[in-house]
């Protein structure tokens, strides 16, 4: 399906390219729902929040000790 084609209730606009892309859904026994993300209140100090995350990331090694191997 083109970028130009129409979006209706079966079909979903993806951000793709210039102009984006039209994907049909029309699938029969398929009932899609599209999710959008939910939008967080800003950081206070995304500086912080930043070096917070660098120094202490969840589930992995911090930076650190990554660049010191």
């Amino acid at each position: 399906m083109d970028s130009s084609a129409r979006v209706t209730s079966n079909s979903v606009r993806l951000s793709y390219g210039e102009h984006g892309y039209v994907l049909s859904l029309d699938i029969p026994g398929f009932a899609p729902e599209v999710f959008l993300p939910a939008n967080p209140a800003a950081l206070e100090d995304p500086e912080q929040v930043f070096r917070n995350a660098v120094r202490t990331p969840h589930g992995s090694a911090s930076l650190v000790e990554v660049a010191a191997k």
